[in-house]
């Protein structure tokens, strides 16, 4: 979810990103806009389905540094923070406001993106974008250093400490930008890229030199709760890429224009964070090798991990173009991603929301955060089943109207991708509870695993599945790669959780969200008649079936709800 992860988001496949990570960027690099940002604009990756393809990349989440800087009194105040003043709370949800606000905006211009380039560009143009822009989303998540997830994890308590490090963070990422843009250069033709695509893939590289260091700046006004001037560029610079966009589309314009506008976005982003950051922050640059040293080494979980989760969210492209070396196939496969993406709509929120809450109840109890970590696992299933039963019953509605004819073959593999999100948000709030325990280095492994699983399913899938399908079919074995990967990833975090997390009520409730799909699929299948219309019948049908099994149960929803106010509103109060 790259450049093209910005029309799609979030996370595809989630991307699993670390917090803070600009998941608008992972999408358009996985669909060149696939999934929906967390907090800053940016690519997703093309083929990402975003937030999956969307799976392991929308894992948000990084591990927790095994030598935190932080003094842990620090964290358990912030976490048992007692409830806070009318004015904290506010001011909390204002801040909540505004970047939901920013969230809705910048979601909004990438759903029109996503649809409009697609179409526009055909199958073989779209593809060889979305490739271009997965290389060098791929190779550029180096410059991370893990460092977005370390500043949100400590400048929250320790502003002063930002400026220890951030000038040789700055160093660190331009001295390795060089080797990075030389190995960037030798894997393009062998990654089946055209002739022609060089240009492409080194505008991308660029901007995502950019993102790294925009999206540092933005974790560092998240961290001190700075977020209205945030909000306001993070739309903006969407603004600016998707006029770009639309003009490279009316005047159409060579490929390298499209990769231009999303450069210039994030320059900008740069341009307009950098003052902010310095003012709130009293951010000054200098170079302080052994305090960035110090920072980089703590950050190596994080880093570990997010390159982990970053391949896993970019292989299914880069190996659908070694195994195919075919534009056309990467273009059906990365536009199933973006419509997939969308049912990872909801992964920043769960970010935003479940880790403050994971954290608060880990500090009270360990029975309080299973109890937390289950009513996770229940409502983020019952509220994400609608949305893939949905997208997977429309598929073939959806891929021939959002992107027309041409795309028909893309049907197959949107079908099996959207299998994958149970999957990935089961993964997500599992990361997340690894993490809140500080075992990161639990979860860098289940990452790595999956890096290794995905290209090895892929191997056997995309030939076998290219045959019996013919067209698109590859994809669909793609597909089977990134799905097979995230089963078993999911079953290993479940595995070192713990089982105590499945008690009988969740089990329950996943257990009756699954029955209503199964009896919506019924229905679905008894109106045939009607055509595309049933769809309307299945969502409308949808809501009273899931209260009449007992999926939906408003009196549990309306008390998260409270809680989640009182620990955003108690966060605020502490840091303030």
């Amino acid at each position: 979810m790259t450049f093209m992860g910005r029309m799609a988001q979030g996370g595809a496949r989630r991307e699993r990103a670390a917090p803070g990570a600009d998941v608008g960027l992972v999408a358009f690099q996985r669909g060149r806009f696939e999934a929906p940002e967390t907090s800053t604009p940016g690519p997703t990756a093309p083929g990402d389905p975003g937030a999956r393809c969307v799976g392991m990349r929308s894992r948000g989440m990084a591990p927790e540094p095994m030598s935190a800087a932080a003094p842990p009194d620090a964290a358990v105040a912030v976490a048992v923070a007692a409830p806070a003043p009318t004015n904290s709370r506010v001011v909390a949800a204002r801040n909540a406001l505004k970047l939901g606000a920013s969230l809705l905006g910048t979601w909004a211009v990438a759903l029109v993106i996503r649809i409009a380039l697609p179409r526009h560009l055909g199958p073989e143009l779209f593809g060889t974008l979305n490739l271009a822009d997965t290389l060098a989303a791929t190779y550029f998540i180096l410059l991370t250093l893990g460092v977005d997830t370390y500043i949100q994890k400590e400048i929250s308590v320790r502003p002063a400490h930002a400026s220890d490090f951030f000038g040789g963070l700055l160093v660190a990422r331009a001295l390795l930008s060089a080797p990075v843009f030389a190995a960037l250069a030798l894997s393009i033709g062998r990654a089946g890229a055209p002739a022609g695509t060089e240009p492409v893939v080194v505008l991308f590289g660029v901007a995502y030199l950019c993102v790294s260091v925009s999206n540092s700046l933005a974790a560092l006004l998240q961290a001190h709760g700075t977020v209205g001037r945030l909000a306001v560029i993070n739309v903006g610079a969407k603004l600016i890429w998707a006029v770009g966009v639309g003009l490279g589309i009316v005047l159409h314009a060579p490929l390298w224009v499209l990769a231009s506008s999303f450069l210039l976005s994030e320059a900008l982003r740069v341009v307009l964070l950098w003052p902010i950051a310095q003012r709130e922050l009293d951010l000054t640059l200098r170079v302080d090798a052994a305090a960035t040293r110090e920072v980089l080494r703590a950050c190596i979980p994080f880093f570990v991990n997010g390159v982990a989760v970053t391949l896993c969210s970019k292989v299914d492209v880069t190996m659908l173009g070694f195994l195919t070396r075919d534009a056309q196939e990467i273009g059906w496969y990365s536009a199933s991603n973006n419509l997939a993406s969308l049912a990872m709509l909801l992964s920043p929120l769960v970010n935003w929301v479940v880790m403050p809450l994971l954290s608060r109840a880990r500090a009270e109890s360990h029975e309080a955060f299973v109890q937390v970590l289950r009513r996770s696992v229940a409502g983020v299933i019952t509220a994400t089943l609608p949305i893939m039963l949905l997208i997977g019953l429309g598929a073939d509605l959806l891929v021939r109207r959002v992107f027309g004819e041409a795309y028909a073959p893309a049907v197959h593999s949107l079908r099996v991708l959207v299998l994958l999100f149970a999957f990935t948000y089961l993964a997500i709030l599992l990361s997340m509870a690894l993490i809140t325990e500080n075992r990161g280095w639990t979860l860098t492994s289940v990452s790595i695993t999956g890096v290794i699983l995905n290209p090895l399913i892929a191997l056997v899938a995309v030939p076998l599945c290219a045959r019996h399908f013919g067209p698109g079919g590859a994809g669909v074995g793609s597909a089977v790669g990134v799905v097979g990967m995230e089963i078993c990833v999911t079953a290993m975090l479940m595995w070192t959780v713990g089982r105590e997390l499945l008690d009988r009520s969740t089990l329950l409730t996943i257990g009756r969200s699954l029955a209503v799909c199964a009896a919506v699929i019924l229905l679905h299948r008894l109106l045939a008649p009607l055509g595309p219309w049933r769809l309307a019948v299945d969502a409308l049908a949808y809501l009273p079936l899931a209260w009449a099994f007992g999926a939906v149960r408003p009196r549990e929803l309306i008390h998260f709800v409270r809680e989640v106010l009182g620990q955003r509103a108690a966060r605020r109060a502490q840091s303030a």
